[in-house]
């Protein structure tokens, strides 16, 4: 699924990839059969991924998942509180 910004990049994507196109986090909840979300924003994403997380479905987030301290700590106050967040780094060691 694909999210765009209503400026014509996520129609460009959905048809590139044949994907369907939402144009917000709420629009984005209302399929049905998604197991998780993968967020692959531009900074800021704590905001995406907290309206995600916060509504009990899981996250899969590229690095970094916030930018500030206050962010990160506001993370992971969400995943003491049981939300499904999981970080992935792209960079191979």
């Amino acid at each position: 699924m694909c999210t765009g910004s209503g400026s014509g990049q996520g129609q460009a994507y959905a048809g590139w990839w044949q994907l369907p196109v939402v144009n917000s986090v709420p629009e984005l909840l209302e399929r049905k059969g998604m197991e998780f979300v993968l967020v692959s924003v531009g900074q800021p994403a704590a905001g995406v991924i907290a309206s995600l997380a916060s509504t009990g479905m899981p996250v899969l987030i590229e690095t970094p998942p916030g930018q500030t301290v206050a962010e990160l700590e506001w993370l992971a106050t969400l995943t003491r509180n049981r939300a499904h967040i999981q970080v992935a780094e792209r960079y191979p060691f």
